[in-house]
């Protein structure tokens, strides 16, 4: 899984570059410092995702088990 979505980062960082270097013309500084902000964000945003998704999991399946299995 991991390959995937570090190929995916990759091709949206250099899409990100293309729009800053052709739209606004930024300087490298500015694209570097955009990118390293963009890594961040979406590493804390992935981060707190896949928390958030096992905590819903885990409550599903609690409420699951406490459903079919505290009957006995």
């Amino acid at each position: 899984m991991r390959g995937p979505f570090v190929k995916e980062l990759e091709l949206l960082a250099l899409n990100c570059q293309q729009v800053l270097r052709q739209g606004f013309m930024c300087t490298d500084n500015e694209i570097d410092e955009f990118v390293r902000i963009l890594d961040n964000t979406l590493q804390q945003f992935t981060a707190e995702y896949i928390k958030r998704l096992f905590r819903d999991i885990n409550t599903n399946l609690l409420r699951k088990f406490n459903k079919e299995f505290k009957k006995d």
